[in-house]
């Protein structure tokens, strides 16, 4: 019992614990958040105009968030602000029926939202650093809450109404934010100079001591047609399941499954990063999503489809770890937070700010089938930058900041 507790108190087993909570928060809303709004009448295009308006608010506060969580020594707390706020609005959201309204919370809901991804890999980041393992071992947790969940977020959502997603994911969160508090803080990093909220885009943030963190290039172009490819996809697949005849139940069960693959799928793409490096991880993890959503231009059925959201489950694992390997490699500790904020937020926003209302005015006219299309193309194009372009040397001696606990 003793040798449990202490596990338990480990701040790598605080932080796996709050990313199962936090994704199996996401799982009640993420994949049923479009068929809330098309209940509130709005077209795909309006859908996608919501989404590039909350991306457009994310480029600007997810690095202000990931900058002030390399300061300090216990980033936690910007989630414990974060977090309330985000289920507040979230639940305001779910009694409105006009646009313009939506509009207004999406804003708000935005600012706080942007703190989940960079603050949250900081704390696994430093955790996993400490512990000598890696980050696909804490993201599987994530991936394990999202299977568990979003299953039943599709049956009780299917025999309820869709304000029961705005409910789980407030249940959910909160257990999270309450987990939060079990984590002690560490010594504070090496104080760092301010920064702007696009410092980490023009690469002119820098730090006491340390050399500053310019962007790859390769990995900026390769990121950048990532997220073009599988924008539509991730955004209007619910709906091009509801057009093949799918129920949300049957959603919520292919999400599951995609899920559940990811479990191995994580720990699988932790020890390709330690074998053959995160540059090659990423290529093929590119290379085996467009591939695999490209089945869907030759067979487009459900049955299709719940094997391609399987095997993205396994490219999904790839390129989410490969990410993070790449800055955990290539970036020095102190800047690592805004590099993470960098690839996996800003860049994605900046595209879903453009290509969201593209995408929703493709799906209005001709249905989701052609959005794979995208998918197929815009995926085997960054692993082709990746692939032609040299790996960039390892970062430098760094210092390594202090454990999260004790």
């Amino acid at each position: 019992m003793n040798r449990l507790r202490n596990t338990l108190r480990s701040p790598l087993s605080i932080i796996r614990i709050y990313f199962f909570l936090s994704f199996a928060g996401s799982s009640f809303l993420s994949p049923y958040l479009p068929i809330f709004y098309q209940g509130r009448g709005l077209t795909g295009f309006q859908i996608g105009l919501l989404s590039s308006i909350g991306f457009a608010v994310g480029i600007l506060a997810a690095p202000q968030w990931g900058h002030w969580a390399d300061r300090m020594s216990a980033p936690q707390r910007l989630l414990q602000l974060a977090i309330p706020l985000s289920i507040a609005s979230y639940l305001f959201l779910s009694q409105q029926t006009m646009f313009l309204p939506i509009v207004g919370i999406v804003i708000l809901n935005s600012i706080f939202s942007a703190a989940q991804e960079p603050v949250s890999a900081a704390l696994a980041i430093r955790a996993t650093r400490s512990a000598g393992s890696g980050f696909g071992s804490v993201r599987v947790w994530g991936s394990l809450g999202w299977s568990l969940l979003v299953w039943v977020a599709g049956w009780w959502i299917q025999n309820t109404t869709i304000q029961a997603a705005f409910y789980g994911f407030a249940a959910s969160m909160m257990a999270g934010w309450f987990v939060l508090w079990l984590l002690k803080p560490g010594s504070p990093p090496r104080p760092a100079e301010k920064a702007s909220p696009l410092a980490t885009l023009s690469g002119s943030a820098s730090t006491t001591g340390s050399s500053r963190h310019q962007p790859i290039p390769a990995l900026v172009a390769a990121v950048l047609m990532l997220w073009i490819a599988v924008a539509g996809v991730r955004q209007f697949e619910t709906l091009y399941f509801k057009q093949l005849g799918a129920g949300t139940g049957l959603i919520g069960f292919t999400a599951m499954l995609s899920a559940l693959v990811e479990l191995p799928g994580m720990f699988t793409s932790d020890w390709l990063t330690r074998r053959f490096g995160a540059h090659r991880v990423l290529i093929a993890g590119m290379f085996l999503d467009g591939l695999v959503r490209g089945l869907v231009l030759i067979w487009p059925s459900i049955p299709v489809l719940i094997a391609v959201r399987m095997a993205v489950g396994i490219s999904f694992s790839m390129t989410t770890v490969g990410m993070v390997a790449y800055v955990q490699e290539f970036v020095p500790h102190d800047q690592q937070t805004r590099a993470v904020a960098l690839y996996t937020v800003v860049i994605r926003n900046i595209v879903y700010l453009f290509s969201n209302p593209i995408n929703g005015a493709i799906f209005d006219a001709f249905g989701g089938y052609w959005l794979y299309a995208i998918a197929l193309v815009g995926n085997l194009l960054g692993g082709m930058i990746l692939l032609l372009a040299r790996s960039p040397k390892p970062a430098d001696s760094q210092r390594i900041p202090q454990p999260l606990g004790r």
